[in-house]
């Protein structure tokens, strides 16, 4: 009976639904902070004009991109390091359950 209340645990169907999601493995993530670097980079190549073989940028232009990419980059991050959290969390959770289950069997051995 008890076996079946862990089943029914909505933490237990938390961490089916986190490995069941397709970046349990962080490939999303670094999918992710990958396209942000390459946004960054087709945006400099798209606005950075040559004149003269120098190369001109507006600044602020410069510092707002800049500065919008630091913040979704960090954004990113820190999702990556809530499910990461999330995730040992959720193991741990596990771990107590079935060595809660262990404990009872090997005692009362039921």
């Amino acid at each position: 009976m008890s076996h079946m209340s862990a089943i029914l645990d909505p933490r237990l169907r938390s961490y089916q639904r986190i490995t069941s999601l397709p970046f349990y493995n962080f490939e999303w993530f670094r999918f992710k902070i990958r396209r942000q670097f390459v946004s960054l980079a087709h945006f400099l190549h798209q606005n950075i004009v040559t004149f003269r073989n120098r190369v001109w940028l507006s600044v602020p232009l410069l510092v707002r991109v800049l500065l919008s990419f630091v913040l979704h980059l960090s954004i990113t991050i820190n999702q990556c390091f809530v499910h990461f959290l999330r995730l040992i969390n959720t193991r741990k959770f596990i771990t107590n359950v079935v060595a809660k289950q262990q404990l009872r069997w090997c005692f009362l051995g039921s």
